[in-house]
């Protein structure tokens, strides 16, 4: 795991819909995140762990699917200012100069034999690595399908289990 680590912090992490949506909600307010739909299994911690761990990374990536997904996912059931400040979070992240934008051709990932199970998304996530970066997902089927393909993958919760801690 820590050439893992090692890999993710040289190259890149590529992220998942959940852990951008741990991001943003977190950079928008810490105190939303108890109460965020999609978060309810996350902490103050966790966001503070993700940050530092993003930090040390030389890139962070993402898939137009994936910010698509965010997007929708973190502003749902919020609205005024609340939806106004996690659309500006979601902005300041892919405005960093660390963050890079990669699309990955539908029919491309539609080819992957994972498509129809795991879907568009996933599997672009996987299409979008290339052997040069490190996903990031709290997504056990997504790590382990990953996994079983050699992917290169961090599962979060792994991370949140001070493994991360141990590799500075």
């Amino acid at each position: 795991m820590d050439n893992l680590i090692k890999k993710m912090q040289r190259n890149g992490v590529l992220i998942d819909t959940n852990i951008l949506i741990l991001l943003i909600i977190g950079l928008t307010d810490e105190r939303s995140i108890a109460k965020h739909k999609k978060l309810s299994a996350y902490s103050i911690e966790d966001f503070r762990l993700l940050v530092a761990i993003l930090d040390s990374c030389k890139h962070i990536i993402a898939s137009p699917h994936i910010l698509a997904e965010t997007s929708n996912l973190a502003s749902r059931g919020l609205y005024g200012d609340m939806e106004r400040r996690v659309f500006y979070a979601l902005k300041q992240v892919f405005s960093e100069q660390k963050f890079i934008e990669i699309h990955t051709n539908a029919v491309n990932v539609s080819n992957n034999e994972g498509y129809l199970k795991y879907g568009l998304s996933d599997v672009g996530l996987l299409e979008t690595l290339k052997g040069e970066y490190v996903l990031l997902t709290d997504d056990f089927v997504l790590s382990g399908y990953a996994e079983k393909f050699k992917y290169d993958v961090l599962n979060f919760n792994h991370l949140r289990n001070g493994i991360f801690d141990a590799m500075k």
